[in-house]
């Protein structure tokens, strides 16, 4: 085993945009990353697009996959020459004016094309088409080519169709992957469930051999993390679910008549708003609530409803936090961890969620439960009854800062790094 380094390099990869959490999918990648940040590892991050300056504070380096990536890479050697006497000549002409820095450029370039080739390539044989058309060649050439400039001790990965990833490593990285989902089962659970996820359709054995690369896999709960180790007999796998800041609640629950619903466009968060805007809302209408709807989710609606904000994605969501009195998540089915109503405690509010998400909670989770079509009866009682109202919100709070805390979610994945010395020493 190599000596253990002080700070392990880490090159996290990720796929969409990292901006500012606006209620979309990253907020778990986020999250992610800044434990990674604050443990005191020393993270690269790979990203499609230009990232939100607050997600990336405390980056070593931030490359993003493009056009621009080998200027990147190429600015990152000519800066390496330094540790040399004519390197240090070269560096002081400047990049503009140095034959060298040019050459290596085109170097670069001539290097992330081939390999972005090879993976174009590579994606067009393919089994499934789910993992197909989810495999980014510009990510997967681009993190090649990062990789073999950074050298990094550990490469974070998420979702099974980027595993690939994993084929550029050389033997002695340590290889994460974080499934996000089971990816074989969400066609099946969508449909049983009158929704329609057949573009995510793959077979176990295309999941099992992805999964496979990894040195370790995390699972956004247990449950799913015991599907993991059924199918992954060979590689470990640890539950590391989602630790959200707890946000600090400003004025009173029960000065509130707004119900908040932030998701994103997603099959069963589109079909759960579609229904409880047919069967609940009316009701609830009634009783004088109105109702604000965030994130991209609002893209699957297009009439006006009464007494609902479609606001679709905003830049700062804690303000609509503490203005709201309940968290709603209306999702039809679950095929992971139900992040938005980890976040509704986080913000110490009221959640009310479907039971159909609510599964892989346990009864020690102080959320409302419901059924489509019985909203109304279930917050009746939290509409006179203030005391129960701030109850519930003390409780959430309680529950996020034990339940949620990032010592207790992270705990079995920091002890699987200590283990291959792979823990910044500081900590």
């Amino acid at each position: 085993m190599n000596p253990r380094p002080e700070k392990p390099v880490v090159l996290f990869c990720w796929h969409g945009d990292l901006e500012a959490d606006r209620g979309g999918g990253n907020t778990l990648a986020i999250d992610r990353l800044r434990f990674l940040i604050g443990s005191g590892f020393d993270v690269h991050l790979l990203s499609r697009t230009r990232s939100g300056a607050a997600v990336t504070a405390g980056c070593r380096e931030v490359w993003q996959v493009g056009d621009s990536l080998h200027h990147a890479v190429a600015r990152r050697r000519f800066r390496s020459m330094k540790r040399n006497r004519i390197g240090w000549v070269l560096n002081s002409l400047g990049p503009r004016k140095s034959k060298q820095f040019q050459q290596l450029i085109a170097t670069e370039q001539a290097s992330y094309d081939n390999r972005v080739s090879l993976a174009r390539n590579a994606k067009q044989s393919g089994q499934s088409p789910a993992f197909r058309k989810r495999r980014m060649p510009p990510l997967i050439g681009g993190a090649a080519v990062v990789i073999d400039v950074v050298k990094p001790d550990i490469v974070f990965v998420s979702f099974a169709w980027n595993a690939v990833i994993f084929d550029s490593c050389p033997p002695e990285t340590f290889k994460i992957l974080d499934t996000h989902d089971i990816q074989h089962r969400r066609a099946i659970v969508a449909s049983a469930a009158g929704g329609n996820l057949d573009d995510r359709d793959c077979s176990i054995e295309e999941e099992c051999g992805e999964l496979g690369k990894a040195d370790l896999l995390l699972g956004i709960q247990s449950d799913e993390a015991a599907i993991l180790e059924q199918l992954c007999v060979d590689v470990r796998v640890v539950t590391a679910g989602h630790s959200p800041p707890v946000m600090a609640q400003k004025g009173s629950p029960g000065d509130s008549n707004t119900l908040l619903y932030i998701a994103n466009l997603y099959d069963p968060n589109v079909i759960g708003l579609k229904q409880f805007l047919l069967e609940d809302w009316p009701a609830l209408l009634d009783a004088g609530w109105n109702l604000k709807v965030i994130g991209k989710v609002c893209n699957g609606f297009s009439s006006p409803v009464r007494c609902v904000e479609f606001l679709g994605v905003v830049d700062d969501l804690r303000p609509h936090y503490d203005e709201a009195a309940i968290v709603l998540n209306l999702a039809a089915y679950s095929t992971g961890l139900p992040i938005k109503t980890v976040e509704g405690l986080a913000a110490g509010k009221v959640v009310l969620a479907r039971v159909e998400c609510s599964e892989c909670f346990g009864d020690d989770v102080p959320i409302v439960r419901f059924r489509s079509g019985q909203a109304a009866d279930a917050l009746r009682h939290l509409v006179d009854d203030v005391a129960t109202r701030r109850n519930l919100c003390d409780s959430a709070v309680k529950y996020a800062r034990q339940g949620l805390a990032a010592s207790s979610i992270y705990r079995d994945f920091q002890g699987i790094l200590v283990r291959h010395a792979l823990w910044p020493v500081a900590n």
